[in-house]
C-alpha cells in the first residue's frame, strides 16, 4: 500500500526518489484534508482479493502496467520471476503472492453473517456489523466482503486507554498479574459508586473525528480506591462501544462477536455485555487473524469451506442492564456539556 503511493505521488507530482512520506493519525488527518474514511494503509489493496489479480484500476492511476509487476501467482507458494521494470526496482528474482492485513484476516476468521456486529478489541477497538445491504454513513467506512457489506469505524479508545492507566496513573507494570489483581478488586464493585471516566486520552475517532478531545475523571471522592477507577476506565470504553453502534444506521446487531487481546477480560466482556444490552460471542482462541488466513489459503488450494471458530458466549446479567442503563445517560449528558459535543 505504501508501494502503491509512492507510485501515484511519483507519477503525478516526479517526486524524487529521497522523498519522505508521512503517516499521520486518523482524526488529525481528518481535520487536515476533510476526508474521514482515512482507516491505516490495508484499506487500499494493489491486489483484488476475491479474484487475486492486481487491480486494473488502480494500477491506471500509477500510470503502470501490469507487465511492469512480478507476475501474481495465486498459489500459496508462488513462482519466482525476474522483474526489474519499475524505477524504483525490485529486488531480482522478485516475486508476489495475494497477501492479506490482519485486519481483513480478523474479518474472515470471525466469520460474520448479515445482522451480526464485530468488535476487534486491541490496543485500539474496531466496531461494526455485517449487513446485507450497503449503509453510507460519514462517521463510518463501507466495505464490500464477498457475502455481505460491512459497516464499521476505527477508535482511538480500546486496551491502549487501559494500559496508559495502568502505567502512568497507577505507576504498575502493564502485566497479566496486574489486571487479574485490579479485576478481582474490581469485580464486585457496584456501578453507582464508580466515577464517570471520559478515555479520550489521544482524541477519538469513530464516529467524532476529533483529536481535541481530551480525557476526564467526573464524579470522583474521597473513598474512590484503584478499583474503582480502573472499573470506571472499562465501562467508559463500553460506553463509547455503545453510542457507536448507536450512531450507525438501522438497528444494533442481534449479538456481537468480539476477538482481541481485551476480549480475554472476562470482567470487561461482562461490562461490555451489559452495557451494550446484547449477548458477546467472545472467540475462544485470540488470534483470530490466523484463523482467517487459514480459511484464504484453503480457499486458494481446495474446495474446503471456511474455518468456523468456537466462541463462549457472554450474556448481559439484568442487574448490571440497569445499572449502567443510567448510567449511560449520565456519561452522554457529561459528555455533551463538558466537550460541548452534540450528541
Amino acid at each position: 500500500n505504501w508501494l502503491i503511493t509512492k507510485l501515484y505521488h511519483h507519477r503525478t507530482r516526479k517526486l524524487s526518489d529521497n522523498e519522505i512520506f508521512l503517516q499521520l493519525g486518523d482524526a488529525l488527518f481528518s481535520e487536515l484534508s476533510g476526508c474521514y474514511a482515512s482507516h491505516f494503509s490495508s484499506q487500499i489493496s494493489i491486489v483484488h482479493h476475491h479474484t487475486r489479480e492486481y487491480s486494473r484500476q488502480l494500477l491506471s492511476m500509477t500510470g503502470y502496467e501490469i507487465h511492469h509487476f512480478p507476475e501474481l501467482s495465486s498459489r500459496v507458494f508462488p513462482v519466482r520471476t525476474n522483474n526489474k521494470l519499475l524505477p524504483q526496482g525490485f529486488p531480482c528474482p522478485a516475486f508476489a503472492v495475494p497477501a492479506l492485513a490482519d485486519f481483513y484476516a480478523s474479518f474472515l476468521g470471525l466469520s460474520l453473517s448479515a445482522g451480526e456486529g464485530f468488535m476487534l478489541a486491541n490496543t485500539s477497538e474496531i466496531s461494526g456489523k455485517a449487513t446485507s445491504h450497503a449503509m453510507i454513513s460519514r462517521p463510518f467506512i463501507t466495505l464490500k466482503m464477498e457475502k455481505f457489506f460491512l459497516l464499521y469505524g476505527s477508535t482511538n479508545t480500546g486496551a491502549n486507554v487501559m494500559n496508559w492507566f495502568v502505567r502512568n496513573m497507577l505507576r504498575r507494570p502493564v502485566s497479566p498479574e496486574t489486571f487479574n489483581e485490579l479485576n478481582q478488586q474490581a469485580q464486585c464493585l457496584d456501578p453507582a459508586e464508580t466515577p464517570l471516566f471520559y478515555p479520550f486520552i489521544d482524541g477519538e475517532r469513530s464516529p467524532w473525528w476529533d483529536s481535541t478531545l481530551q480525557g476526564t475523571f467526573a464524579g470522583l471522592r474521597s473513598g474512590h480506591t484503584d478499583a474503582h477507577l480502573y472499573r470506571a476506565v472499562m465501562e467508559s470504553i463500553a460506553f463509547c462501544r455503545r453510542y457507536q453502534f448507536e450512531t450507525m444506521p438501522s438497528r444494533m446487531p442481534r449479538v456481537i462477536k468480539i476477538c482481541g487481546g481485551s476480549a480475554q477480560n472476562q470482567l470487561f466482556n461482562q461490562i461490555r455485555a451489559a452495557v451494550l444490552k446484547r449477548p458477546l460471542l467472545k472467540a475462544v482462541y485470540p488470534e483470530i487473524a490466523l484463523t482467517g488466513v487459514l480459511s484464504y489459503v484453503l480457499d486458494m488450494v481446495t474446495s474446503s469451506p471456511p474455518l468456523s471458530p468456537d466462541y463462549e458466549s457472554v450474556f448481559p446479567e439484568k442487574n448490571l442492564i440497569k445499572a449502567y442503563e443510567k448510567k449511560y445517560s449520565l456519561f452522554l449528558k457529561h459528555m455533551n456539556k463538558a466537550l460541548k459535543l452534540k450528541i
